[in-house]
């Protein structure tokens, strides 16, 4: 007697005559659509790093302009009301754009005019390492000194300038060639700005020069003093 033969897709998971199931059908394309094509992707990142680069530079901005203490101090290269800030950083920051401004007293530039070594001449200016502490120390002295001024009818100029020497520990304050004031009206004012300047603590500040000249050229605006 014939036996039956089991039909053929047994054992093989799934009859001809079914279809496959879900887990056999794998998605080509991903859901939603078109895939975004290149020059889409490359123009979405360089919108986004533009508009990371544009919030970096504002923050930026917004830092360098805060205000610190009382007077307002702008780091751009205001100062309003300043002779009561140690004018430090500015100085360092920009010797020729600083500008600070008070009621009495405009500074627009502070910069080393020469230094030299000994037996070796002048050395070019731009060449000098800048002196922070004597430059503090004058910005400071003519800021506070605004009343050894005496008064004017027009607006008078004054350029101060400190000779530092290190060899000897001395210091020298006269008047540079830039200033409009008369000299028979800078000398007291002079000697008034001298005792307003710091003492320094030689050992302790560095120098590549034994000789400098240092500058300050300060704005003295038309001013009635009760």
């Amino acid at each position: 007697m014939r036996t039956e033969q089991p039909p053929r897709w047994l054992g093989r998971g799934i009859p001809p005559s079914q279809p496959s199931p879900s887990y056999l059908r794998i998605p080509l394309k991903p859901p939603g659509g078109k895939k975004p094509s290149n020059p889409v992707i490359v123009a979405i990142l360089s919108l986004t790093i533009v508009a990371a680069m544009a919030v970096g530079i504002w923050f930026a901005r917004r830092r360098s302009e805060r205000v610190v203490g009382s007077p307002q101090l702008v780091m751009s290269g205001l100062v309003q009301g300043a002779a009561s800030i140690d004018p430090l950083g500015l100085v360092i920051a920009s010797s020729e754009t600083l500008t600070i401004r008070t009621d009495q007293v405009i500074i627009e530039k502070v910069w080393v005019d020469s230094c030299q070594r000994p037996g070796l001449g002048r050395t070019p200016a731009a060449r000098c390492d800048r002196q922070p502490f004597f430059e503090r120390s004058l910005v400071k002295a003519v800021l506070q000194g605004v009343n050894c001024v005496p008064e004017q009818r027009r607006e008078e100029s004054i350029s101060f300038a400190l000779e530092i020497n290190h060899k000897t520990r001395t210091t020298r304050l006269f008047a540079g060639k830039s200033g409009s004031l008369t000299r028979t009206k800078v000398k007291p004012v002079l000697e008034c700005i001298q005792q307003s300047l710091a003492s320094a603590d030689w050992e302790q500040i560095p120098h590549e020069h034994s000789r400098y000249v240092i500058g300050v050229l300060a704005k003295y605006p038309v001013q009635k003093r009760d």
